[in-house]
């Protein structure tokens, strides 16, 4: 998935809903992203970003084309994502 696609899909939700990663069956708050001139880097941390947050991250990027990958011990291609509507949450897989 590239992070253009990321943000199509969730555009439409409420920009309060906090982000989560989906990492070898444990779900952690995304805390940080990195952009590299070919990626986009998510990485678990200690408190989750919202949407709000992270459209005020990516905004300004030119690039927005690039693969979204999640950085663990190694990297890990998102496929999709999981919206939980009861918890206010995002979980990306």
């Amino acid at each position: 998935m590239t992070l253009t696609n990321f943000l199509q899909l969730i555009k439409n939700l409420n920009p309060d809903y906090f982000i989560y990663l989906k990492i070898k069956e444990n779900i952690l708050p995304l805390g940080k992203i990195q952009i590299t001139s070919n990626n986009c880097l998510l990485l678990a941390g200690n408190e989750a970003l919202t949407i709000k947050q992270l459209i005020k991250i990516v905004k300004n990027l030119r690039k927005r084309g690039i693969p979204l990958l999640i950085k663990d011990s190694s990297l890990l291609s998102v496929y999709g994502i999981q919206i939980s509507l009861k918890n206010s949450r995002i979980i990306i897989m």
